[in-house]
């Protein structure tokens, strides 16, 4: 497979036109072992490991629908069901009710990827390349895509794997609209068993991986520009030249997760709750009606938004130069 990836490349670029260049506190507590926080080993990627619902026991490549090669699968990270501590304290420095912070249960396993969808994934399971940035890299975030766009390629990852699809689409391209598939509406949409986009409670413990700070690799330094953690661990305004930038290119947490911060906003399932209650919550769900919930800030974000805390909402229907996302799944 990876002697195929740069024909693979090369032949999506030509097929798309596009130009390429190589360039307060929380804690966790793992309830399904008696404690000490998620299990932190990693499947391979393209692994979807024993006992998947689809029978795979090894490599589970997303061959091109043109039958042009092979794209690298995305990997996943698993999480056990846990709980931690949603949100941060008032900072008074720089802090928003959205970040009010909460305890939460998750009472089920879940899967993350471990890196942004990029455009070469999206193009060989949607058949198109919406991104801004083309002359970035086919291995660059896929963005100006809406929350509907990005879950009906969820529903094509659930289709090519064997699985449910969770959402129901009509139309295709960008216009395409989807919503919840009736049987996984509300909380159902964590009994699931197909690709999903995360909730926003999933996003926030899979950014943390057991961390209690700002960011996972420190406390935010700076609200506003020229962060020195988050230089380390993402792309934002001031180092991002005004671009996306290829994933992984950045330290991941402890999870093995890049780009959690900056780069693009990742789209979750959630509506957006603008005032999270401060009560305990388990399986969260936002449902108030209105926007969806986008996660970790983009290239063009001030620190505080690619914190693990911060919140965003926006209609499903927008799209932008900053919005991506990476899909989920029910373990």
């Amino acid at each position: 497979m990876r002697r195929l990836l740069p024909l693979v490349l090369a032949e999506l670029l030509l097929a798309s036109g596009a130009a390429c260049s190589s360039g307060g506190a929380s804690f966790v507590i793992d309830l399904s072992s008696g404690g000490g926080g998620p299990d932190l080993s990693m499947d391979p990627p393209g692994d979807l490991g024993p006992g998947r619902p689809d029978g795979s026991q090894g490599p589970a490549d997303l061959r091109r629908s043109d039958g042009g090669g092979v794209v690298p699968p995305p990997g996943f990270h698993s999480f056990p069901p846990s709980k931690f501590r949603m949100g941060r304290a008032n900072d008074p420095r720089c802090w928003s009710s959205v970040e009010t912070g909460h305890d939460v249960t998750l009472t089920h396993g879940f899967e993350l990827m471990t890196t942004e969808v990029n455009q070469a994934q999206f193009a060989d399971l949607m058949g198109y390349n919406p991104a801004a940035f083309p002359a970035c890299g086919i291995t660059c975030p896929v963005e100006q895509v809406t929350w509907h766009e990005a879950v009906a390629y969820c529903n094509e990852l659930s289709s090519r794997r064997g699985l449910t699809p969770c959402y129901v689409c009509t139309g295709s391209g960008d216009s395409v609209r989807c919503s919840n598939s009736p049987t996984y509406d509300g909380k159902q949409i964590y009994g699931c068993p197909g690709y999903r986009l995360p909730s926003d409670a999933e996003w926030e413990l899979a950014y943390r991986a057991s961390t209690t700070t700002a960011y996972y690799n420190g406390p935010l330094l700076d609200c506003n520009s020229n962060d020195a953690n988050l230089d380390a661990i993402g792309w934002y305004k001031d180092n991002s030249l005004g671009t996306t930038h290829p994933v992984a290119g950045k330290a991941a947490n402890t999870a093995a997760l890049y780009d959690m911060s900056g780069n693009v906003w990742e789209w979750c399932h959630d509506l957006f709750d603008v005032t999270p209650d401060s009560a305990p919550v388990t399986d969260p769900i936002g449902t108030r009606p209105g926007n969806r919930v986008l996660r970790g800030g983009a290239w063009d974000s001030p620190p505080w938004f690619s914190t693990a805390s911060y919140r965003f909402g926006a209609p499903a229907e927008n799209k932008a130069k900053q919005y991506g996302f990476r899909c989920a799944r029910t373990l």
